[in-house]
């Protein structure tokens, strides 16, 4: 659930149910990144390896990796999906 967020983040609401997949960040500026495949940076940000995330009850990611979950959809049919 989006507990806060910057004041440049267009694509998710406050309250809004999300799920974060394996990565949680990317530089966005790469030629990766420009054309989309986002996965494919070098210097992409994972969420749970060498840093706090995955298990933990809050986690930080850039908003276009947060990706929102149908309301009618439970947690737990998500998680594969992301993966």
């Amino acid at each position: 659930t989006v507990i806060a967020m910057g004041e440049h983040v267009k694509n998710l609401k406050l309250g809004q149910r999300v799920g974060l997949g394996w990565f949680s960040n990317s530089c966005m500026y790469c030629h990766s990144c420009l054309r989309g495949d986002h996965n494919l940076c070098a210097t992409a940000e994972q969420t749970i390896v060498d840093r706090h995330g995955g298990f933990a009850n809050l986690v930080r990611c850039n908003a276009l990796w947060a990706i929102a979950l149908p309301e009618n959809m439970k947690a737990e049919n998500a998680g594969p999906l992301l993966c």
